[in-house]
């Protein structure tokens, strides 16, 4: 996939989101994540972890618009990504109504995912 990026520098993943680094070890999420987007979001976000030099990566999914159960299968492939490095993966400002979905398929606690206060 080429990569895009808008006037900003940010990385565009193909028409409906976009991942944003914020600062050393903290990126941004925002846009949709369904099952046409999430292959764009894993390639993008497995690269940055790879790249990133800090031991901890925090991401920021408070701007997520989440269309069905495919954002699991995001953050478990980055969850197993950053263990292979080794790196300390933490998501924050996770949607409720993602949290739920993380319970009900039992991977809440290996996705260590926090709510929105």
């Amino acid at each position: 996939m080429p990569e895009q990026v808008d006037a900003q520098g940010n990385l565009k993943v193909p028409a409906k989101g976009c991942i944003q680094v914020q600062a050393q070890g903290c990126i941004k999420l925002s846009g949709v994540v369904d099952v046409d987007t999430v292959a764009g979001y894993r390639e993008e976000l497995q690269e940055m972890i790879g790249s990133n030099a800090s031991h901890k990566l925090e991401i920021d999914l408070g701007e997520l618009e989440i269309h069905g159960t495919a954002v699991i299968a995001l953050l478990i492939s980055v969850v197993r990504e950053s263990r292979k490095i080794p790196k300390e993966v933490f998501f924050k400002n996770s949607p409720e109504h993602l949290l739920a979905v993380a319970r009900a398929c039992g991977v809440a606690g290996i996705l260590k995912l926090d709510s929105l206060v």
